[in-house]
């Protein structure tokens, strides 16, 4: 009966359970999660605890905990049951099944890497087995490979084997694992195995030299050239850079002229005689061809008697291949210069010193010029010695041959004279500057050079 009033009673609220269960089927050990956050508590009241029955003797709860794990080692059906309740101290519950079947024996993943995949035969290639796995627990026993081309190695225990191709084609390795547990797997990697190309040249090309002034005569050597495997060389074309090719031809060496100064590329194409050709080039450079140089030669003739004559000559110089002597300067070195001038000698008389004083030696430097603006010079030294008899001013003292007794006024010795009679007739005092001396006078015995055969002269070839 309801209360006062003629109410009725209120039931307290049910719950209502509800279960996953994952994985549901597994081998063993198999481990799982039971979860039941679906479950309902009831209108107007709350799920206060879950009570877990694995089906193995394992349980757990009450608790709070709307999820748990559990694993079961061994095969069989087991029934998890989820029981509930709510604040109003309802129960409900619920359950699943879960199978652990038998552990099946581990099975082995082939992996095979081939390297390299393609190529021309011969083609010689690397197979690979090394990321294979073995499955858990086991162990990789044996590799098999098959090639394709009716070779195999295996069962073996190398996880790396080397083979070669010899014809083009296409073949299909495999390689085939087996593990521990007696369990195998393969996998397969085709290989492309393609025609050899013509063997290719290798140019190789040596100049020498590489540089110099024109006109510049090379040697071109293609002779270290490489035909390639198995091909011989047919042609070396060589081409000069300046409009000047030679080739085809056998020859593996030739000689060029470049004329004209410049940077010029020789290039060299080599032809092989499975027609591959391969060039090389190489640069020559040609300058500018150096200005003819002179050389001046120097002879002065010196008088022997009473002046300071000095006569210098310079047409034994050389003007340089190709070019012509344009000028001579003379620089007597007392301050007394010729040129330039055409004339190839010049003469000059030197201002004796006075009686007692020091002889003095004087630099007579010739300086060629030729057609190209080039110079050159050199020098000889010139002494000149006072004289003995200071002179009365024109008058011969004492009748005495000026050249027969008298010290040379040049080299400072003893003129041999011819006994004291004057030959010619030139009485006039020495001391004067008279250019012409006795004729009697042999020349200078002191001469620090070779005697001109007249007698008067001291010369000298400088080179």
């Amino acid at each position: 009966m309801g209360p006062a009033g003629g109410g009725t009673d209120i039931s307290p609220p049910r719950p209502v359970a509800r279960l996953e269960v994952t994985p549901s089927s597994a081998p063993a050990p198999l481990q799982i999660t039971a979860n039941g956050s679906t479950s309902k508590a009831g209108k107007g009241a709350k799920i206060t605890s879950y009570d877990f029955d694995f089906g193995d003797g394992y349980k757990t709860g009450p608790q709070p905990k709307v999820t748990v794990k559990h694993s079961y080692e061994s095969p069989g059906t087991y029934t998890v049951t989820l029981t509930i309740t709510n604040s109003a101290g309802r129960t409900a519950k619920t359950s699943k099944e879960v199978t652990a079947t038998d552990i099946p024996p581990p099975r082995p993943v082939a992996r095979l890497e081939v390297t390299p995949s393609s190529g021309p035969a011969p083609l010689q290639i690397t197979a690979n087995g090394s990321t294979s796995k073995a499955g858990k627990g086991a162990k990789i026993t044996s590799y098999d490979f098959d090639f394709g081309d009716a070779y195999k190695t295996g069962p073996q225990p190398k996880v790396t084997v080397k083979h070669s191709y010899e014809s083009p084609g296409t073949y299909t390795v495999t390689l085939t694992v087996t593990n521990s547990a007696g369990r195998t797997d393969h996998t397969t990697q085709d290989v492309k195995v393609t025609r050899p190309p013509p063997s290719d040249p290798t140019a190789k090309l040596r100049v020498t030299p590489r540089s110099g002034p024109a006109p510049l005569q090379i040697t071109a050597s293609g002779s270290t050239s490489k035909a390639g495997q198995g091909a011989t060389i047919t042609s070396y074309d060589f081409n000069f850079g300046d409009g000047n090719k030679t080739g085809p031809q056998p020859k593996a060496t030739l000689k060029h002229t470049y004329k004209s100064p410049g940077t010029y590329t020789v290039t060299l194409t080599v032809t092989n005689s499975a027609g591959r050709t391969d060039k090389t080039p190489q640069d020559v450079t040609v300058t500018d061809s150096p200005p003819p140089k002179p050389v001046a030669r120097l002879r002065v003739g010196r008088d022997g008697g009473t002046g300071g004559y000095a006569g210098a000559d310079g047409s034994a110089s050389t003007a340089g291949q190709g070019a012509t002597i344009t000028s001579y300067d003379f620089d007597f070195g007392d301050g007394y210069k010729t040129g330039p001038q055409s004339e190839a000698k010049a003469n000059h008389t030197y201002e004796r010193p006075s009686p007692g004083e020091p002889a003095k030696t004087y630099s007579l430097k010739l300086t060629v010029t030729n057609s190209a603006g080039q110079t050159a010079d050199v020098s000889q030294g010139v002494t000149v010695t006072p004289s003995s008899d200071p002179g009365t001013g024109g008058t011969d003292p004492g009748g005495t041959d000026p050249g027969t007794g008298g010290t040379d006024p040049v080299t400072g010795g003893t003129d041999p004279g011819t006994g004291g009679t004057d030959p010619g007739t030139g009485g006039t005092d020495p001391g004067t500057g008279d250019k012409q001396p006795g004729t009697g006078d042999n020349g200078p015995p002191n001469c620090p050079l070779h005697t001109h055969p007249s007698g008067n002269e001291c010369i000298q070839d400088v080179k």
